[in-house]
């Protein structure tokens, strides 16, 4: 018999992450998951259901997409016979769920941002093929990414098929920003490795500070990094330009956290 959908996600991710580190504990993804590690265990086991009430907090921390995340809420109430096809099973609107879902994908995906700095790019061209090489992605890939940022309004197609940027911001909840950004941010950290040892020295250029600081120029500090980022992109970008760079900072602790006193900021509203 088939594991309801949530229970596939939670074995999926804890097998991911012992793969990665052989010594990460059934207690440790408990901990990530705000679970009992008692409940946990149980669940995996197949002796207990997912808790109704962790259903949403489980799925954000597993950092789902919106549609993925309404089907992990909804098996978790499939998956109690009790609730099986009843009304009390949460569902979005379809047409809120695709707006959802098509702005967590280009936030969260790096191929969407770098194709649509691709197509700004000197000697540009609209053939799918070109844009899977020049970016080293499947064909297919390609195509599905230039489809969502048509479908967007990111990027819109003239009569003789040449392919045009626009200016456009995409806007959704606080909850679906977060989780697009948390996995944005993933991804270009996961690139960044691979690219230190693909890419020449010459092509690339990574550096690093450790230093004592004091928790109180914090709000100073990413108020310089964003500032240093806006003035880098406004300096460095050509419409001379043909090949497509990323600039990442980082700026986190290694040792901890000394002071819970440390003000929360609200999303900020994503924009090209």
């Amino acid at each position: 018999m088939q594991a309801p959908y949530y229970l596939e996600r939670i074995e999926g991710e804890f097998r991911r992450r012992q793969e990665a580190n052989p010594a990460y504990s059934l207690r440790s993804f408990a901990k990530f998951l705000g679970l009992d590690s008692s409940t946990l265990a149980s669940i995996l086991r197949r002796k207990r259901g997912l808790p109704l009430k962790s259903a949403e907090r489980v799925a954000q921390k597993l950092g789902m997409s919106p549609a993925q995340k309404q089907e992990f809420v909804r098996s978790v109430y499939h998956a109690r016979a009790s609730l099986a096809g009843t009304d009390a099973i949460p569902q979005l609107a379809p047409a809120s769920l695709l707006k959802e879902e098509l702005h967590y994908r280009i936030i969260a995906e790096w191929e969407h941002y770098a194709v649509y700095s691709l197509l700004e790019s000197r000697g540009s061209r609209t053939e799918v093929a070109w844009i899977a090489d020049r970016m080293g992605i499947t064909p297919a890939r390609a195509e599905n990414v230039l489809n969502r940022l048509l479908e967007a309004g990111l990027v819109t197609r003239t009569a003789k098929g040449r392919h045009t940027c626009q200016m456009a911001r995409l806007e959704t909840s606080d909850d679906v920003l977060s989780q697009s950004l948390q996995r944005a941010h993933t991804e270009a950290l996961e690139l960044a490795l691979k690219k230190l040892t693909a890419v020449d020295v010459k092509s690339r250029e990574y550096s690093s500070e450790t230093i004592a600081f004091d928790l109180k120029k914090l709000p100073q500090a990413k108020a310089l990094m964003r500032e240093f980022s806006e003035r880098f992109a406004s300096l460095m970008k050509s419409s001379a330009g043909s090949t497509v760079y990323q600039l990442n900072l980082q700026f986190f602790p290694l040792s901890k956290i000394d002071s819970p006193k440390i003000a929360k900021e609200p999303n900020h509203e994503l924009s090209l």
